[in-house]
């Protein structure tokens, strides 16, 4: 019993100054006396004013690891208020030293850690500030038993925890996952230099160990299929490419052919080249068709001159090279057909032509009007002049 009703802190200390790991533990209780409901455990400790504390009620606080250095004291972490200890109410208070690591656990369950440097090695003990409390036991294992757990790092992703190297004590198991960046896959561990396949992996730390874990690209299959008529490049094959790569596939088409389109899969495309993203196995075929040559034309300019028309129609036609065209001139009322000009060369004095397309032609109808039949200007009588040896029979005018 640690009598504490007078103001002021009370400390019971015992072990070696030079302890660095331990894991130290205390059942207790404050009684219902007391000024202040405050119960702390001491480690590092090396004097009255070099030492650090944790437990329940210091600064007001439920929970809270502080430390006093160079007679300076300084809470380091805390959570909820002091009204929340109960007096008489049994607590086991337990507290982990390993390296510059303080964990603070109450009745078993994690409350807070930290991490300080100021004093890497003390003895232990009981502290109290106007308080009146019991202990019903003190227990420290010193020293623990520590193992390092180095994780490596490799191209194509990461760990939970992290690559570094980890201390854990004797006898308990770290778990570690192997998570692959986008792209890639998990392929195996490397513990201590044999294969492991199962993520997580659960490593016993009953000695040092090393596990590096390894990954690789996830691959699909392009198959580039064979068409008649044409290829392709890459020539058709079936490849394997990583994850999310992009392939450029050209079609290229056999004389005298040319390219229509791509089956990509169930759909198709007219790109050429086509950029296949690999994120599913793809499979693609070109499509190609015979190029129907169309004939050379030549253009043939008809004109009507006046008087008539022709079939076909005045106008510019393209006729196909070497083709014949027959062209017929129709007169119009009073007027008659008098000749073609091909090139303005007279080519014909018949109404139809035929004309051959081995160049470009200007055929010309031409037209005149009709001569009119001369009338007698005078009358014709049934008059009989006789004379010169000669009759004419005129008619009168009427």
């Amino acid at each position: 019993m640690l009598d504490g009703v007078v103001t002021g802190e009370g400390l019971i200390v015992a072990g070696d100054v030079n302890w660095t790991d331990y894991y130290y533990s205390a059942k207790g209780r404050i009684l219902s006396d007391s000024v202040n409901n405050e119960l702390a455990l001491v480690v590092r400790y090396v004097d009255v004013n070099n030492f650090i504390w944790a437990g329940l009620g210091c600064w007001g606080h439920r929970v809270s690891i502080s430390r006093k250095v160079n007679g300076v004291s300084q809470e380091l972490v805390f959570a909820g208020l002091r009204t929340e200890v109960v007096p008489g109410k049994d607590y086991v208070i337990a507290v982990r030293a390993v390296g510059n690591l303080l964990e603070l656990y109450v009745d078993g369950v994690f409350e807070l850690a930290v991490q300080d440097s100021s004093l890497p090695k003390g003895s232990i003990g009981i502290r109290h500030y106007s308080s009146h409390v019991e202990l019903d036991y003190v227990d420290a294992t010193v020293p623990l038993i520590r193992h390092t757990l180095t994780i490596g790092s490799s191209a194509g992703g990461i760990t939970n925890p992290v690559a570094g190297i980890y201390e854990a004590d004797e006898g308990t198991t770290a778990i570690v996952t192997a998570v692959p960046n986008g792209g890639y896959r998990f392929l195996n561990w490397l513990l201590d230099g044999a294969n492991r396949t199962e993520n997580p992996i659960s490593v016993l730390m009953n000695v040092n160990h090393s596990l590096v874990p390894f990954f690789g690209r996830i691959q699909h299959l392009l198959v580039i299929n064979a068409a008649a008529d044409g290829t392709t490049i890459p020539v058709p094959d079936t490849y394997t490419v990583d994850e999310g790569s992009s392939v450029i596939v050209t079609a290229v088409p056999n004389s005298g052919y040319r390219f229509v389109n791509w089956i990509l899969d169930s759909g198709t495309s007219t790109d050429n080249p086509i950029t296949v993203v690999m994120n599913v196995d793809h499979s693609v075929t070109p499509v190609f068709e015979f190029i129907v040559i169309p004939p050379e034309k030549r253009s043939l300019t008809i004109i009507a001159g006046v008087g008539g028309t022709t079939d076909p129609l005045p106008n510019t036609y393209e006729i196909d090279l070497n083709a014949s065209v027959p062209v017929t001139a129709t007169p119009s009322s009073g007027y008659k057909f008098k000749e073609w000009l091909l090139d303005n060369v007279v080519a014909g004095t018949q109404p139809s032509i035929l004309v051959l397309m081995d160049m470009n032609h200007t055929l010309v109808a031409t037209f005149a009007e009709e001569t009119k039949q001369a009338g007698f200007p005078l009358w014709v009588i049934p008059v009989v002049l006789i004379g010169m040896g000669a009759v004419y029979v005129l008619n009168k005018k009427k």
